[in-house]
This record gives structure tokens, sequence and C-alpha cells, in this order.
């Protein structure tokens, strides 16, 4: 039986081991060997932000493999350049804050999925797509590169 005086380390145990899943089934791992933030990313910030980061182009969301959701935990940033990404404490630990610069990106489009409107970035390289809903996605349609932007299908 487990005695309550372990129940912290068995919670923080359980925490990095989900903070490690979490960034190897979204693919942060391998956008942050590629566009890893060494510095403080100047720009528009949002905080508390949702989107969704799937380490595959063509994910669905109607598949389970669609890629892992962020509901208000992302931090993404805007600016000329490119657009950064970062998650809060403790997720932050395994997750360090990335910046994509516009020349990584393949495509963005505006879509609509029941309810809710999201940019969605498709990724140069096959690096994989980010989703991003609200105002983080809104602001990101209207400050990227025109050529970047891509008819709904």
């Amino acid at each position: 039986m487990l005695r309550w005086s372990a129940f912290p380390i068995f919670f923080v145990g359980i925490l990095l081991v989900s903070s490690i899943l979490v960034a190897i089934l979204s693919g942060w791992f391998r956008l942050a060997d590629q566009f890893r933030a060494f510095d403080e990313i100047d720009g528009r910030r949002f905080r508390f932000s949702s989107g969704r980061i799937s380490r595959w182009k063509n994910a669905s969301l109607w598949f389970p493999a669609g890629g892992i959701g962020f509901n208000n935990i992302l931090k993404v940033t805007l600016n000329g350049r490119g657009f950064g990404l970062g998650v809060f404490f403790p997720f932050s630990i395994f997750m360090r804050p990335i910046f994509i610069p516009w020349s990584a990106v393949d495509s963005i489009r505006s879509e609509r999925f029941l309810w809710k409107n999201f940019a969605s970035i498709m990724l140069a390289n096959d690096l994989g797509r980010i989703d991003l809903t609200g105002a983080p996605g809104r602001a990101l349609l209207s400050s990227c590169p025109a050529q970047l932007i891509k008819p709904t299908q």
C-alpha cells in the first residue's frame, strides 16, 4: 500500500513521465532540435493559448493520431520573422521554447472544426502541423507573409 508521504514523489514522477510523452508524441523534441529559441522572443504575446501540434502534416482532427492538444498552456509570440511557442511550467522542463521562422512554414490555412476557427500551419520538410485557435490563430493569419496563406480546402 502506498503511504501518503510517498504521494508527492509519485505525483512528480507521473508529471515528468507525462511531460516526456507529450513532447515525444507531439513532435516537440524534433521541432526543438531545429528551432530552439535560445533568447527571449520579441513580439506580440499571447498567454494561456490553445492549439494542437502533430508530427504529421496530414493528420486529421478526427483521427486519434491527429496530434496532441495543448489546452490553455501555450505561450505564443508573433513577430515579423516568425512565431514562437512555449509552454508553462511544469511542462516546460522538457519542452523548451521554440521559434519557427516564416521560411520554415510551407503554408497556412484558416480552418474550422465544429465551432472552433483555427490557423493551421503546415511546416516545410515534413516537420508536422501546428494548429492555433482563438486570438493567436487570428493574429498569425493577419501577420504572416501573404504568400504563405493558402485557400481553405
